[in-house]
C-alpha cells in the first residue's frame, strides 16, 4: 500500500515562507516610505504656508507704522521746524502745542506684534522712535504748564504795575520782553540793583517779578532746547526707518514679480 504525503516537506515550507515574509516586510518598508514622505512634504508645505503668512503679517506691520510715522511727520513737521528754528533769534519757544487725540493708534494696535519683526535694527529703531515720540509728548504738556504759568504772572503783575489788562496770549512776544527790559533798566539805574536799597512798594514788586521771570524763562530756555533736542533725535530715527521700508517695499515689488 502507497501512502502519500499531502502535507510539504519543511524545507519546502521554509523555502515558500521566506519569500513571502520578504514581501511582506519590503511592501510595508516601501508603504511607510511612502507615508513617511508624504507626511514631510505635508509638514514642509505647513511650515511654508506659516512662514509666508507670518511674513505677511510682519511686512503688513512694518508698512503701516511707516505710514503711520509718514503721517505724523506730513502735519507736524513743518511747523514743528518753524518752531524750533525759531530758537536761533528767540531764548525760549514762544508757542505751545496741545495734542489732545492720540497719534499713535497703529502703533499701539500693533504693539503685540513688534516682535516678529525679524530686523533687529529696524525692530528696535521703531521702539526707539515710539518712545521719544511719548517722550516729546510729554515734554510739549510740561512745557504748556510752564508756559502758560509765564504767561499769567507777567500779564497779572505788568497790568497792576502799569493800571491796564494785559492779554496773557501776547506776553511772551518781543513787545513784553522790551517791557521787561525796560523795568530792568529802570530798576537797576535808580538803584543800582540792590534789593535792600529799594523804598517803594512798586519797585520791590517789580525787583521780585523780575527775578522770578528770569529764573522762569532760564527753565522755558532749558525746556525748548530739550524738546528740540529730541525732536532732532525723532528726525534721525525717522529717516533711518522710511529707507529700510523702502527697501522692503522693493524687496516685495522683486519677489511678486
Amino acid at each position: 500500500m502507497m501512502v502519500i504525503n499531502v502535507y510539504p516537506s519543511e524545507s519546502e515550507w521554509i523555502t515558500e515562507l521566506i519569500p513571502a515574509i520578504l514581501g511582506a516586510v519590503v511592501g510595508g518598508l516601501f508603504a511607510f516610505w511612502g507615508a513617511n514622505k508624504a507626511t514631510r512634504m505635508a509638514h514642509k508645505n505647513n511650515l511654508d504656508i506659516i512662514e509666508k503668512k507670518n511674513k505677511e503679517l510682519e511686512n503688513a506691520v512694518i508698512l503701516s507704522i511707516g505710514e503711520e510715522l509718514r503721517g505724523l511727520f506730513d502735519i507736524y513737521h513743518k511747523e514743528f521746524s518753524i518752531l524750533f528754528n525759531s530758537l536761533k533769534e528767540q531764548f525760549f519757544l514762544t508757542t505751545y502745542y496741545k495734542i489732545t487725540l492720540d497719534p499713535f493708534v497703529v502703533y499701539k494696535a500693533n504693539a503685540d506684534k513688534i516682535g516678529i519683526i525679524s530686523d533687529d535694527e529696524l525692530r528696535n529703531n521703531i521702539i526707539k522712535i515710539y518712545t521719544f515720540l511719548g517722550k516729546f509728548i510729554e515734554q510739549l504738556k510740561i512745557y504748556d504748564t510752564s508756559f502758560n504759568n509765564l504767561c499769567c504772572k507777567r500779564a497779572s503783575v505788568l497790568g497792576e504795575i502799569n493800571g491796564t489788562d494785559f492779554n496773557a496770549k501776547i506776553l511772551a512776544n518781543l513787545n513784553t520782553q522790551n517791557i521787561i527790559e525796560m523795568l530792568r533798566d529802570y530798576i537797576r539805574v535808580k538803584y543800582n540793583n540792590d534789593r535792600n536799597a529799594i523804598s517803594e512798594e512798586t519797585d520791590l514788586k517789580i525787583y521780585d517779578f523780575l527775578q522770578n521771570d528770569h529764573a522762569e524763562t532760564e527753565n522755558l530756555h532749558f525746556q525748548s532746547v530739550e524738546l528740540k533736542n529730541i525732536y532732532e533725535k525723532i528726525i534721525e530715527l525717522n529717516g533711518l526707518i522710511q529707507k529700510d521700508i523702502e527697501l522692503l517695499s522693493l524687496r516685495n515689488k522683486t519677489t511678486t514679480s
